[in-house]
């Protein structure tokens, strides 16, 4: 955890135990981007796992298979639904716990996800999401259209 600077302050309750021993199975949702289930709210009675290992080399698709072979719920970030981007549609830990941290706090998806990737990821709205005029237009656009 010490490679995450400014992990002790994280509203997070830290436990020796495994998930699977602490939570009950229904509850919890394996963050992975290998998983096809988009996510577009989170329920706040649900546990959110966000995948501990990098998913690359000899390890990509892991947390994903983990969530299969433990009978977990798994979704993905919607990115694609917001955002292309030049690299690679897989995020850090510290990515994905400030686009969710940031969501939850009622900020949209789109503003949240522009706001934490940082620039070598080239992340840009979407070209349906540019030409709208207003917010209403993003919101139908969002559910009518993909990058």
């Amino acid at each position: 955890m010490s490679r995450h600077n400014g992990y002790e302050h994280w509203d997070i309750e830290y436990h020796e135990k495994r998930y699977l021993e602490l939570f009950p199975k229904d509850k919890l949702v394996y963050l992975t981007s290998e998983s096809d289930n988009i996510i577009e709210t989170f329920e706040e009675d649900t546990y959110y796992i966000i995948g501990g290992l990098v998913d690359h080399n000899q390890y990509k698709g892991l947390c994903h298979s983990i969530a299969i072979e433990q009978s977990i719920r798994h979704c993905q970030l919607p990115l694609n639904k917001y955002v292309n981007m030049k690299t690679r549609k897989v995020l850090t830990i510290d990515h994905v716990f400030e686009i969710v941290l940031k969501v939850c706090e009622g900020m949209s998806w789109q503003e949240a996800i522009l706001k934490v990737l940082p620039m070598r990821k080239g992340a840009h709205l979407c070209n349906s999401l540019k030409n709208s005029s207003s917010k209403e237009d993003i919101i139908n656009q969002n559910t009518n259209s993909t990058c």
